[in-house]
């Protein structure tokens, strides 16, 4: 502060009005004569005019101030012996410099991530992978937020198949390891990630398939696994759509799956059961399509059949002008972004109405997409559906006059159910 004031004075701040107040007798008179700015117009060079902005005391040797009767209407006070700045005080104690309580922790080599480059061979994160490595850390933080639910939940099935074997005095059998399906592993990180830390850091027998439609990737993927001695972790070719598989999964994975894609992943998790789920949806094309036909139908009175979405059943209420979704519908990018929010919406309804619990999370960016909101959902029982969510998630496509694959799989899935349990 005292040198800013001395720096301003000698840029000449006084033609623009301001000047420095060193010790006025009001000052001295409340025992404080430390340096004070005054602020006013050259009009108006007066104290009652001023408004007074009290800067810290300097350090203690500062050395000579101005006398206490200085005026504040004469030539700018002179400043002898300026005390030289305070140094910072240290800030290794301070909360944000402390070190990040990551599950993979910094300093500790993890073999997967020393060989991707994203750590060095002394555990040492590579300063361009540390977006890569928060994202690793706080997905598996989503992964053991779950962890209890999912182990409680198999823990309860166990039990009444216990009940069962003591019933005919059959042995019970060994629990199985927990088995996770991750839809459109890519190359894989996350996978790694979770096979790791399930298996060494929380010592839970773990079964996890990866599976992708690059076969090039998955022989990479398999090779690695082979190298770093993952058991129970194997990557397969297929397309998710076509999926199958004997073992039902307690936990499904789904990140930048992209389209309907994600939908076809959540609706095999739905169909199979499994206890948790967690989707990061990518390129939400489908809504998208229908509303890019509704806004050329609006705006030209009909719209060419290439433009036709893919479901020709749906109905043209968004398009009418007097839709309170026009304003939406005429610009691409907003159109664009409205409708991955409203097929994420739909989305999370239609799990509600199955029976899952639907938290709509942020997660961190992927380097290759902007894409970061997470739908983490765990399954309840059978008696607490939500009621709502069907209404909610039928109201929305009919004001939208658009139609969801998710909902239109579920939608069988709950028929075939329901005769089921009518039969």
């Amino acid at each position: 502060w005292e040198r800013a004031i001395a720096a301003g004075r000698a840029y000449g701040m006084v033609h623009q009005g301001l000047w420095f107040d060193v010790g006025s007798p009001a000052n001295a008179a409340n025992g404080n004569d430390a340096p004070h700015l005054l602020a006013t117009t050259a009009h108006a060079r007066s104290a009652n005019a001023a408004t007074r902005f009290p800067l810290p005391p300097p350090a203690e040797g500062a050395g000579a101030r101005a006398s206490a009767g200085a005026s504040v209407s004469g030539a700018l006070p002179r400043f002898a012996n300026i005390a030289e700045p305070r140094a910072l005080p240290a800030t290794a104690g301070i909360p944000h410099n402390r070190a990040k309580n990551y599950l993979l922790r910094e300093g500790v080599p993890v073999p997967f991530l020393v060989h991707l480059g994203v750590m060095t061979t002394q555990g040492k994160v590579i300063a361009a992978k540390h977006d890569k490595f928060r994202q690793i850390n706080r997905f598996l933080e989503y992964i053991d937020d779950v962890l209890p639910v999912v182990l409680a939940q198999r823990e309860r099935a166990a039990a009444g198949k216990g009940g069962a074997s003591a019933s005919t005095g059959s042995a019970l059998p060994p629990p199985a390891p927990l088995r996770i399906v991750d839809f459109g592993c890519g190359k894989s990180y996350l996978t790694f990630a979770v096979h790791y830390f399930l298996t060494e850091l929380r010592h839970i027998p773990c079964d996890i398939t990866g599976l992708d439609l690059k076969a090039d990737v998955i022989a990479y993927c398999n090779k690695l696994a082979i190298d770093f001695g993952c058991k129970n972790l194997h990557f397969a070719v297929g397309d998710i759509a076509s999926y199958k598989s004997d073992a039902a999964p307690d936990i499904v994975i789904t990140l930048h799956a992209c389209d309907t894609a994600t939908d076809y992943a959540l609706n095999y998790a739905v169909t199979r059961g499994a206890k948790a789920i967690l989707s990061v949806p990518c390129c939400q094309h489908e809504l998208n399509a229908q509303l890019a036909y509704k806004a050329a139908a609006s705006a030209n009175g009909s719209a060419p059949e290439s433009a036709a979405p893919h479901d020709a059943t749906a109905t043209d209420s968004a398009a009418s002008a007097s839709s309170p979704f026009a304003a939406l519908l005429k610009h691409g990018l907003l159109k664009e972004r409205f409708a991955a929010l409203a097929t994420d919406a739909l989305r999370a309804a239609y799990l509600e109405a199955v029976g899952y619990r639907v938290q709509v999370l942020e997660f961190i960016d992927m380097s290759h997409t902007p894409k970061n909101l997470l739908l983490r959902a765990v399954k309840k029982p059978t008696s607490t559906k939500s009621p709502a969510a069907p209404k909610e998630a039928d109201a929305l496509t009919a004001a939208l006059g658009v139609t969801q694959t998710l909902g239109t799989l579920l939608s069988s899935y709950k028929a075939s159910a329901e005769s089921i349990a009518t039969a």
